[in-house]
């Protein structure tokens, strides 16, 4: 059953602390709904890094999308000779897996000789995932998990009147079909740049080319067709012709290509409420809050008493109204811990939940202001910075 229905994919979820990860193989209890669902989405599981960030670790955005996995996408077609149309979406959807696994391989050396592939992979240090999207007329989709049907088979259901009928293999030998797909790659470790991706996307692209012209492709198909229990039949007889595989379309990561949009909220924390507007994903924003593309726009809308306050503390300042933001500042700020030996400390950069109050530009003035007495001002002088 579970070969059978396998649709495995790339997935983003919280990971521990503040960033997410990526896997394509969930266990049962993994669910993508359920006790995890959140107010801000309806689903812990996530197509993209940037998703995933923006709905789970909003409040560190970019420190999330630094500290995560960099995916990156591209699609491909490759023409397979003597493929049986398939008879309904199951057909379809199992002809897809094997595909699948056949191109995630992509790289195993087999000799002719040996019985078992030998296992040395040219592209063992990335982890991909190819997705069938296209077979022949029929087109493949993933709606929550499960497989769905168009081209020629849109309007069935999953099965039909045809299923479990003897395929036609000899009819077939002399046809072509295009199998086309969508292949995601998890990028080398520390590969962050619009360079390094290209660079990854060219290796991955020249060894599938290679795969395919080496007839590799063919002989993976054949025998995970073989070896899938139950076989699959209609690609036991299947090639994956030389010189056709093709691939096109890079999507890189929305954060590399720069096109994430972003948007401006009220920050709330707790209670008490806020004096300031953060700036987090659009993507990220909760359903029927209002937002803003600006901090002067949302300064003015939700903090009207106090706009300028509203802009030092927010993130950028508001340029509109010649006020720069005190988060922006590049000298460290000062504010009381009263721990021993190190009664103020320092910071680079204030979060929207720090009181302007009560940090200073030197340590001095968090001195003078928070340690009068002689011998704790003398103390709090020598905190380390």
């Amino acid at each position: 059953m579970t070969q059978c229905m396998a649709n495995e994919e790339f997935k983003f979820y919280k990971a521990e602390g503040d960033k997410c990860d990526s896997k394509i193989y969930f266990e049962d209890w993994e669910s993508n709904s359920g006790e995890l669902t959140t107010d801000w989405t309806d689903t812990t599981l996530f197509d993209t890094v940037e998703e995933c960030c923006a709905n789970t670790v909003w409040y560190k955005y970019e420190e999330c999308v630094a500290a995560s996995p960099v995916t990156f996408k591209f699609e491909f077609c490759v023409e397979v000779q003597g493929l049986v149309d398939p008879a309904d979406c199951q057909s379809a959807d199992i002809y897809a897996n094997v595909l699948e696994a056949a191109i995630n391989e992509g790289a195993a050396h087999h000799d002719a000789n040996e019985t078992e592939a030998i296992s040395t992979r040219r592209l063992g240090h990335f982890e991909t995932d190819a997705n069938i999207t296209k077979i022949g007329d029929d087109s493949l989709s993933k709606v929550d998990g499960s497989t769905v049907c168009g081209g020629s088979l849109g309007g069935q259901g999953f099965i039909n009147d045809l299923t479990g009928t003897a395929p036609d293999v000899v009819a077939a030998a002399d046809s072509v079909s295009s199998v086309c797909g969508v292949f995601t790659v998890e990028a080398d470790e520390g590969c962050t740049s619009k360079e390094c991706l290209d660079d990854n996307y060219n290796e991955i692209r020249q060894e599938l080319t290679e795969y395919t012209n080496s007839g590799d492709l063919t002989y993976a198909i054949k025998r995970l067709a073989s070896e899938r229990l139950p076989p699959v039949p209609e690609l036991q007889s299947t090639f994956a012709l030389p010189f056709t595989f093709t691939s096109q379309n890079l999507l890189l990561p929305a954060t590399i290509a720069g096109n994430v949009e972003m948007a401006y909220v009220p920050y709330v924390p707790g209670e008490d409420g806020g004096d300031t507007c953060i700036e987090i994903p659009a993507m990220g924003v909760r359903p029927n809050t209002p937002n803003y593309p600006s901090l002067h726009g949302c300064c003015e809308a939700y903090r009207s008493w106090n706009v300028e306050k509203c802009c030092q503390n927010g993130p950028g300042g508001c340029p509109e109204i010649g006020v720069r933001s005190l988060r922006d500042d590049k000298t460290p700020w000062f504010y009381p811990t009263w721990e021993s030996k190190r009664l103020c400390s320092s910071k680079m950069v204030l979060e929207p939940y720090d009181s302007p109050e009560l940090h200073f530009k030197s340590l001095e003035k968090c001195c003078d202001e928070y340690f009068t007495g002689v011998e704790e001002h003398a103390e709090c002088m020598l905190s380390l910075v």
